[in-house]
């Protein structure tokens, strides 16, 4: 679907390894000076600050997702962001028939990176 492709090519150029560094972990809701993690942080808000997200169609269907499935995707990119060197996440979208959340983790080999992919899955959005 145009609109998740666009998303999700969106948030691999800020989350890939040559860009993840400069993604502040504050537009999650960390507060790194406390060490905390703040709630209610929705999945449309933290697209939006982040430029992945940028119209208002694509921030409206956001706002569908369930919110503990906001939350999972919250923390799973919160992992990857508090890791030394920080984790590439790559993000893809496939139509489902229900929510969905994927991730997998592969862990450094050799000379190959860690790296997490998350798969989200929703149906096509009405409009």
């Amino acid at each position: 679907m145009p609109m998740f492709q666009a998303m999700s090519e969106r948030a691999n150029a800020r989350f890939n390894r040559e860009r993840i560094h400069e993604v502040d972990a504050a537009h999650l809701g960390f507060d790194a000076a406390r060490n905390v993690v703040a709630g209610g942080v929705t999945l449309a808000a933290l697209a939006t600050k982040l430029d992945i997200a940028i119209t208002e169609a694509e921030k409206q269907h956001l706002e569908t997702w369930p919110p503990a499935l906001q939350e999972a995707l919250r923390a799973a990119l919160l992992s990857a962001l508090n890791r030394t060197p920080r984790l590439p996440v790559t993000i893809s979208w496939a139509p489902g028939y229900d929510y969905e959340l994927q991730i997998w983790e592969a862990r450094s080999a050799g000379t190959s990176r860690a790296a997490m992919t998350i798969l989200l899955r929703s149906r096509y959005p009405d409009a």
